[in-house]
């Protein structure tokens, strides 16, 4: 960051005019065309490198990249890096399941992220040890459902408990300055 003060947020937990979903639906709508095709990750990357509000934040493997990042336009201000640990640095692909639902909630009405939360912290996975395929059918279902519109099957062994965390994602992307860069995603 090139001030020591920002705080770790994306940039759609920054601002309060719109919602995430609707940010996306308009991103989407704008850049119809050169989108078509593209996963709901690809398209977050797309919008996080045109510096549009999305849920990611910008990250790199490359210590010099980062210095530069946390000094650039900002000659008043101390800048930050940070160093994430290995602990906490798995690295995930975009292809991944917990990637693919992470990245829908993007697209998912606020009412229905709140309802997802819930069933993963609070309600019935509580009691299933969070493994989906041990939920019962009627719980399922309403898992779901909510995943439905962001086209997320979610597979039976798959441990709920690892949405519940930001994840470190290597992008798949076309997108030469993210290579350049050795640009990850949170």
């Amino acid at each position: 960051h090139s001030k020591i003060n920002y705080e770790l947020k994306s940039s759609v937990r920054r601002q309060n005019e719109y919602s995430e979903e609707i940010l996306f639906k308009k991103f989407d709508a704008q850049f119809y065309k050169e989108l078509r095709g593209k996963s709901i990750f690809e398209k977050l990357a797309i919008m996080q490198h045109h510096e549009y509000y999305s849920r990611l934040l910008d990250i790199t493997e490359n210590p010099l990249v980062a210095l530069y990042f946390a000094c650039k336009g900002n000659q008043d201000a101390i800048g930050i890096v940070y160093k994430f640990t290995p602990e906490i640095s798995e690295v995930l692909f975009e292809n991944d399941d917990e990637i693919k639902i992470l990245s829908a909630l993007a697209i998912l009405k606020q009412e229905n992220k709140n309802k997802l939360f819930h069933l993963v912290t609070n309600g019935v996975c509580e009691s299933s040890n969070f493994i989906f395929g041990s939920l019962k059918q009627i719980e399922k279902n309403e898992i779901n459902a909510i995943l439905k519109s962001a086209n997320v099957i979610v597979r039976d062994d798959f441990n709920l408990s690892r949405i519940l965390y930001p994840r470190i994602v290597q992008p798949n992307s076309s997108l030469e300055r993210i290579k350049r860069q050795g640009g990850l995603f949170i």
